[in-house]
């Protein structure tokens, strides 16, 4: 956005950069009401310009814990393509450590529904019609998990 708008353009605009608010969601997922995170989304999702690379993958975990199959999907398919796709235009100075990170968090934490809570991890899965299956290992208090959700 800043590209095209050009910086004092977007500055007069309710136009984002990231997901600030969205990522605050995220991190504090169970101190907020399910209204305040819905609301917060709601309100910012529209308005973000994606210009960070951790940016769809963040609005993927979210969406899917709000139960917005369609449009976690559509992040989370938008974050692999950062680097496979090059949708950024800068693939070739390396990979995106962020947006890497991001995937596999809007696996394990969005549609996987990982919650870690104080006795044991938790899951409340949201996986998108088009998987069939998700699975994963991981190690937790010096435990290991192997969890496979239909």
């Amino acid at each position: 956005m800043d590209v095209i708008l050009g910086r004092e353009n977007i500055a007069k605009t309710k136009i984002i950069k990231q997901p600030d608010v969205v990522m605050l969601v995220y991190l504090l997922w169970d101190r907020l009401p399910a209204e305040v995170r819905k609301a917060n989304f709601e309100y910012y999702e529209p308005r973000c310009g994606h210009g960070s690379s951790l940016s769809p993958a963040i609005h993927a975990v979210v969406a899917a814990r709000l139960g917005n199959m369609a449009l976690a999907e559509h992040y989370f398919r938008q974050t692999a393509e950062i680097d496979l796709a090059n949708n950024m235009g800068n693939s070739a100075a390396g990979v995106h450590m962020a947006a890497l990170g991001g995937l596999w968090q809007s696996a394990v934490f969005g549609f996987a529904g990982l919650h870690l809570g104080e006795s044991e991890p938790r899951f409340q899965p949201n996986l998108p019609e088009s998987w069939r299956r998700l699975s994963m290992r991981f190690q937790w208090r010096n435990n290991w998990f192997d969890v496979a959700l239909p």
